[in-house]
């Protein structure tokens, strides 16, 4: 377990001669919790240290303590198990400690001592307690870097571990817990780094003010690679230079309603060799396919904006105060049906309607068109419709065949095919 545990050494001797104690007992202890104020069961602690209890989630069995006075002589030896425990309160079972603890008297953990290892290779473990040598001195590696130990009868606090600085929070989650705070008193500069990573002295990596992520390992066409449980990013990611590749999985999107948005000009989606779009959508919405294959079920035009009478424009023939009527429901630029009464003199054979498209213009060529005309009074006549002139911006059709008659009712249907 290289880079997870800590060297933690003692030297025991005596209080009084300063004498080195040989063959003394060294227990090594989990951090416990220092106390605030209470008793003789609920005690107002300054944190929990590395005391646990059965409720916790995965915790082991429940922790049991005995207190101390800060100069590590015994407050109270009966050991009682905790039943309740939070960042500032502990409780123990009954019947508690004996009156009430002080100030900075140290609740300690007696049960489940930690695993000690002989060496930072964590392959073979010591026996708890430890025993001193001829010079008093003891040693263990732990993957823990703060720990009470129980030496020759006195406990001793917060013995810190040497190695790696690998920082364990204790804190109790609350949905808004800050396990670990780095903190400026000063504003910081557009350069400045709020927290960087050397190697050797070269700078790898670092937060500038904003919490904008550098690394300065990835060359400018390099990806940034996620080997598993992603990224998640509430305020987004920016790649300014190079990809965000994903290399297996799905780029899956929420519940709520998502979007693609391109850049200024266009958005595509490329082959796999990236050296043509299959799929280019210009900023203004249109769409290109790389084939000329497009395989749907249907079309819908429901997209489109419905016609009003004023997208019509009459040509010659359908006689003085020819007028529309109305556009039925749904009408649009590829398609639709208009209602028109022709006027009360002055007609001509093969008269003409144009429509301008509402939406903007087509492309000026591949586009077939359809249209029929017929009159709804008496029998139903039908006439075909046929295209006289088209542009861009509009489409004119011819009803071929077709002589209008005094104030008569018109039915024009037509449909634009690319």
């Amino acid at each position: 377990m290289p880079g997870r545990l800590h060297k933690i050494e003692f030297y025991i001797s005596n209080t009084a001669t300063g004498l080195p104690i040989n063959a003394a007992s060294v227990e090594v202890r989990r951090q416990g919790a220092t106390v605030v104020s209470g008793g003789p069961n609920t005690f107002t602690i300054n944190n929990p240290g590395g005391l646990r209890f059965s409720g916790e989630s995965g915790a082991p069995a429940t922790d049991t303590v005995t207190a101390y006075h800060p100069n590590g002589t015994v407050a109270d030896g009966s050991g009682r198990t905790i039943t309740a425990l939070s960042n500032t309160s502990l409780t123990v079972g009954g019947p508690g400690f004996i009156g009430s603890l002080s100030n900075n008297d140290r609740l300690s953990p007696t049960g489940n001592l930690p695993t000690i290892y002989e060496d930072d290779e964590g392959a073979e473990t010591k026996t708890n307690p430890l025993t001193t040598d001829s010079n008093g001195y003891a040693y263990c590696w732990a993957a823990m870097s703060v720990c009470d130990a129980l030496a020759n009868g006195r406990l001793l606090i917060d013995q810190f571990g040497q190695g790696g600085d690998i920082h364990v929070s204790n804190a109790f989650t609350t949905g808004t817990q800050v396990y670990r705070a780095i903190d400026t008193l000063r504003a910081l500069a557009t350069n400045d780094r709020h927290l960087a990573g050397y190697v050797q002295g070269s700078e790898k990596w670092w937060f500038n003010k904003d919490g904008l992520l550098t690394l300065a390992g990835l060359a400018s066409s390099a990806a940034v690679s996620v080997s598993a449980g992603g990224i998640a990013a509430t305020g987004g990611i920016v790649a300014t230079t190079g990809d965000l590749a994903v290399t297996t999985g799905n780029l899956t999107f929420g519940a709520a309603a998502a979007r693609l948005v391109p850049g200024a000009t266009s958005f595509s989606l490329r082959n796999s060799a990236n050296s043509a779009d299959n799929l280019l959508v210009v900023d203004a919405g249109d769409v290109t396919p790389r084939r000329d294959i497009l395989a749907v079920r249907r079309v819908s035009q429901t997209g489109g904006t419905t016609l009003a009478t004023g997208d019509f424009a009459f040509g010659g023939g359908w006689g003085a105060g020819v007028a529309f009527n109305s556009v039925i429901g749904g009408s649009k630029d590829m398609r639709g049906e208009v209602i028109f009464v022709s006027g009360t003199s002055g007609f001509s054979a093969n008269p003409t309607v144009t429509i301008t498209f509402h939406d903007g213009a087509f492309p000026a060529s591949n586009v077939f068109a359809q249209c029929s005309f017929w009159k709804a009074s008496g029998t139903v006549t039908g006439f075909v419709g046929t295209v006289l002139g088209y542009s861009s911006s509009s489409i004119q059709f011819q009803a071929t065949g077709a002589t209008a008659a005094s104030t008569e009712t018109w039915h024009m249907l037509w449909g634009l095919h690319p």
